[in-house]
């Protein structure tokens, strides 16, 4: 009985061929890195990231922290926008992105907040 033609066979690779491929990845990056001109642009370092970083020191690790440069050990997000309040423009009204089109540290969402007046309906006002 004979075994039908399967293609080429296959082996794994063993940890030698796994080292020489590394080797030659890391050579070509350096050569690409020394000369940017002749082998493209240089490659960029690469990202570390550090699951227990904290760069406000305020006890909650970056990635989860919901505002990750002022320290708020408490995480307190009233409008559940994800944003902290300490780091929020508009902290009692969701505002997934944060916008601020006139750059005044007041989120768009908080600018002009409808109030009722007398009779004749609604009025603008500027929350500041």
């Amino acid at each position: 009985m004979s075994k039908a033609n399967a293609g080429p066979a296959t082996r794994p690779l063993t940890l030698a061929a796994l080292c020489l491929l590394a080797l030659s990845l890391s050579a070509m990056a350096a050569t690409a890195a020394a000369s940017p001109t002749a082998a493209g642009p240089a490659l960029a370092a690469p990202v570390r990231f550090n699951p227990t970083a904290d760069a406000d020191g305020d006890g909650v690790p970056d990635n989860l922290d919901n505002c990750p440069l002022v320290a708020n050990t408490n995480q307190a997000d009233m409008d559940m926008d994800a944003a902290g309040d300490v780091c929020d423009n508009c902290p009692t009204i969701t505002n997934v992105d944060q916008a601020d089109s006139d750059h005044d540290g007041i989120g768009d969402a908080c600018e002009s907040v409808p109030v009722q007046a007398l009779s004749w309906g609604l009025v603008k006002a500027t929350y500041r």
